[in-house]
């Protein structure tokens, strides 16, 4: 009996420690996610102004030490036609929506994408401008079956695959629209000056 009573004792102590292979093994902690995450990817923006066909390809390739207002992580790219122009984008809570900011070439004059990423990686949203610190809200709307984000990997398939749109420059289209800007909302034009003042520092290495 006393030995029946020590064999038990072992197994409940066995038992209580874990022991006996992984039946104690605990499950791994979920992996959370941030809106942030999905910024890490390649966009194709496109949009129809004034008759014509646009597009701007934005490669985003992590993120800055620099913040939102809100505390957001501002993420860095380049634009991936003209890789010496530079590229910013965050998450906005306040809008719900990404903003990205974008180099032309032209002094102080960037182009703002503020846009959601469906659940198939379509996008969906508005092209504007910004222009010596001045928000250009004209909403041309981003074309949902086109405009896309897709993973790093898949880039330089899908780049070679698309169609260039033909040339001209899109900041003269935008000049015969700038007058209708109108209620721009407190919270996107926060949104745009926020990553606008963020942009010099981030640009530099």
């Amino acid at each position: 009996m006393k030995n029946v009573a020590t064999a038990l004792m072992a197994v409940l102590l066995l038992v209580g420690c874990g022991g006996g292979g992984g039946g104690g093994s605990a499950e791994s902690p979920a992996v959370s996610s941030s809106p942030s995450d999905k910024l890490l990817a390649n966009f194709i923006f496109q949009y129809n102004l004034s008759g014509t066909d646009y597009d701007a390809r934005y490669t985003i390739t992590g993120p800055t030490d620099k913040m939102t207002d809100d505390g957001n992580i501002i993420y860095r790219g380049f634009d991936a036609d003209y890789q010496s122009l530079l590229v910013v984008a965050a998450w906005y809570p306040s809008l719900n929506r990404y903003v990205a900011l974008g180099e032309t070439g032209l002094y102080k004059t960037y182009r703002v994408f503020s846009f959601i990423v469906e659940g198939d990686n379509r996008l969906t949203g508005c092209y504007d401008m910004m222009v010596n610190d001045q928000l250009y809200n004209v909403c041309v709307p981003l074309n949902s079956a086109t405009s896309h984000r897709y993973s790093s990997g898949a880039w330089s398939r899908v780049a070679d695959s698309l169609a260039r749109t033909p040339g001209g420059d899109d900041n003269i289209g935008m000049t015969s629209v700038y007058q209708r800007q109108e209620g721009v909302s407190a919270e996107y034009a926060t949104a745009v000056a926020d990553l606008a003042r963020h942009f010099a520092p981030v640009g530099v290495e």
